[in-house]
């Protein structure tokens, strides 16, 4: 499958650096569930060195407390950073939002409008800090390297 998938130089770079389980659609090459461990905001989840001063530095501002702006910020700069190798063309995305489920876990949301179409049930969660795990359920179409499935 991965020497079908048109960006498939990003995935090879990107599983090279981390370990993550990947499920891609076979129909239209779409990553379906990506599960890993990626350090975005302070905290004591896997690998995670991010501080304060760290994240400021990665966001270009001061960052003296974790919360919802921060975290949403963080969340949306690594969609961004990650857009070739998920599909994402993010001139579709809107502004991200985040809520604190508990202590430990956040819960983002960053809506998807396509051609004036909302995408729905794009969720990402992260406990203890680290990125752990992004259910991608969108629609054929719903980037412009997405290859529409055929029922």
């Amino acid at each position: 499958m991965l020497g079908q998938l048109p960006n498939r130089a990003a995935w090879v770079a990107s599983t090279a650096r981390s370990r993550f389980v990947v499920h891609i659609d076979p129909r239209s090459g779409t990553a379906t569930n990506i599960l890993g461990a990626v350090p975005l905001i302070p905290g004591d989840g896997v690998g995670n060195d991010v501080t304060p001063d760290s994240l400021g530095a990665a966001l270009r501002r001061e960052v003296t407390a974790v919360d919802q702006g921060v975290v949403a910020v963080a969340a949306r700069a690594h969609v961004v950073a990650y857009s070739s190798l998920l599909g994402i063309d993010v001139s579709q995305l809107g502004e991200a939002r985040a809520t604190a489920v508990n202590p430990e876990l956040w819960q983002v949301s960053i809506p998807q409008v396509v051609k004036g179409v909302p995408v729905r049930y794009v969720a990402w969660r992260s406990p203890s800090a680290t990125a752990t795990w992004w259910p991608w359920a969108r629609r054929p179409g719903a980037t412009s390297r997405s290859t529409p499935s055929r029922t």
